[in-house]
């Protein structure tokens, strides 16, 4: 009988865990000030819209959620670019805001 309860136990545990992951590991887009990816940077790694101050370069590490970028502020107008694999540019970029939605 005691066997019975530790396994329950152990089942309602993986359980919380596999309906937990989709929260825990979420995507993350570093901007960098430039020129290139080797100067100040700036993550975002949370739910939401964000403004872009840094336009030097920027790494996305997928996780689950793609990002939406805008040419607008405040994720305003149409979305210009969906980012949905791990990139990095170290090139610069036009953006004005990024959407992670989870």
């Amino acid at each position: 009988m005691e066997k019975m309860n530790v396994l329950k136990y152990i089942g309602v545990v993986l359980l919380c865990l596999l309906l937990l992951k989709p929260c825990v590991g979420i995507s993350s887009f570093t901007v960098w000030s430039g020129p290139g990816c080797d100067t100040q940077g700036l993550r975002f790694n949370n739910c939401g819209c964000f403004s872009i101050p840094n336009h030097g370069g920027y790494e996305f590490v997928y996780d689950g959620q793609p990002v939406y970028l805008y040419n607008a502020d405040a994720c305003q107008g149409g979305v210009q670019t969906i980012l949905g694999v791990a990139t990095t540019d170290c090139t610069g970029f036009g953006w004005s805001s990024v959407s992670i939605e989870c």
